[in-house]
C-alpha cells in the first residue's frame, strides 16, 4: 500500500514535504490542516523524539507509536486537521478528522 498528498505547505515548505514516515519507513502519514497544539504535544511525549521537520503534522507519527490506533491519538490534536496513517507491519489504517 502506498499514500499519496499534495497540499498547500504553509507549515516549513522546505522539509515538511508529505507523505510523513517513520525513522524506520514503517509508518506513513498525510495529513491536511493545522494541528494547533503540536509543540506541547511534543513535550508531553513519554519517549524523546527529534522531529525531522517543522511540519506540525509530524507530531502524529510519535504519538502513534504511544497510543496506537486507539481513539485517544486524535483526541489529544487540537485544531483543524484530518490525516491519514498507513502502519505496514500490522497492514492498519487509521483515519481521523
Amino acid at each position: 500500500h502506498g499514500i499519496a498528498h499534495e497540499r498547500l505547505a504553509i507549515m516549513d515548505p522546505e522539509s515538511g514535504s508529505q507523505p510523513l514516515t517513520s525513522a524506520d519507513g514503517g509508518v506513513i502519514v498525510a495529513a491536511n490542516g493545522e494541528i494547533y497544539n503540536y509543540k506541547e504535544l511534543y513535550d508531553g511525549l513519554k519517549v524523546d523524539y527529534k522531529p525531522k521537520t517543522g511540519s506540525d503534522c509530524e507530531v502524529i507519527l510519535p504519538l502513534y507509536e504511544e497510543h496506537g490506533a486507539t481513539i485517544e491519538l486524535p483526541k489529544k490534536l487540537r485544531g483543524m486537521f484530518s490525516f491519514i496513517l498507513y502502519d505496514r507491519k500490522n497492514d492498519l489504517f487509521l483515519i481521523a478528522r
